[in-house]
């Protein structure tokens, strides 16, 4: 049932990425990619919810360019 509902919930950013607010923050970024990113440093456990905020913004903000410019689809040139 949580496959089901995580698949729902992709597909739904897929048609509005304003719905990605609705899944948890921790989605977002995955805590074992930025450790191999530095794997030579520690990460602090509060760094994880920073990250995930700031990546919530840049996704806010593409979509809303995205959109201002009469498009569905978020683009490179929107970050």
């Amino acid at each position: 049932m949580l496959n089901d509902r995580c698949s729902f919930l992709n597909h739904k950013l897929l048609i509005n990425p304003y719905l990605i607010f609705k899944r948890t923050m921790s989605d977002l970024v995955v805590k074992a990619s930025v450790k191999e990113s530095i794997e030579e440093m520690n990460v602090a456990s509060d760094f994880y919810e920073a990250l995930d905020e700031e990546v919530a913004e840049l996704i806010e903000d593409a979509a809303r360019r995205a959109e201002e410019n009469d498009r569905k689809t978020v683009q490179p040139r929107d970050l």
